[in-house]
């Protein structure tokens, strides 16, 4: 789901707001990037095991997207990042009985390739791969074949003085 908000105070630029593993996915954080938010706001509930790259892939999210990040996580990390992934501040929530964090928060959207491009690299990258990973079978298996009129393997015949 989908929601702006307009800045606090009259500031300019607008927010957005996207529940936990909405992050996981390209589709809602680029109609974001593309509706021109610079903001996005995302409260989650990570567990132990995905803590960290659960709340990373969100940072990820505000690259390819060109906003920046505010996440509170149940259980996670309280995060804030800029358009760009470096993380301006983040603590574990499990830090104190009630955790807090304070930080500037970059609020101005920058156009991205992502955003212009899609995520088509992805899937170039992966037709790359699968070519390489067949032409690597055929030329494995075409030197398992030895050529006709030669022997497979090498004599191996004893040395003699």
């Amino acid at each position: 789901t989908r929601t702006m908000l307009p800045p606090p105070g009259g500031g300019s630029g607008r927010w957005g707001v996207a529940i936990c593993k909405d992050l996981d996915f390209t589709t809602p954080a680029r109609a974001y990037g593309r509706a021109g938010v610079g903001l996005l706001l995302a409260p989650a509930w990570d567990f132990s095991v995905d803590r960290f790259w659960h709340g990373h892939i969100a940072v990820m999210r505000a690259v390819e997207d060109g906003f920046g990040l505010a996440r509170a996580a149940r259980r996670g990390y309280l995060t804030i990042a800029d358009d760009r992934g470096r993380i301006l501040a983040e603590r574990r929530s499990s830090a104190a009985p009630f955790t807090t964090l304070l930080a500037d928060v970059p609020t101005g959207h920058q156009w991205t390739p992502f955003l212009w491009l899609g995520d088509w690299w992805g899937w170039v990258s992966m037709a790359l791969l699968a070519l390489l990973v067949a032409r690597l079978v055929t030329l494995r298996t075409g030197a398992d074949a030895a050529p006709s009129g030669q022997p497979a393997e090498p004599s191996r015949a004893p040395i003699t003085r």
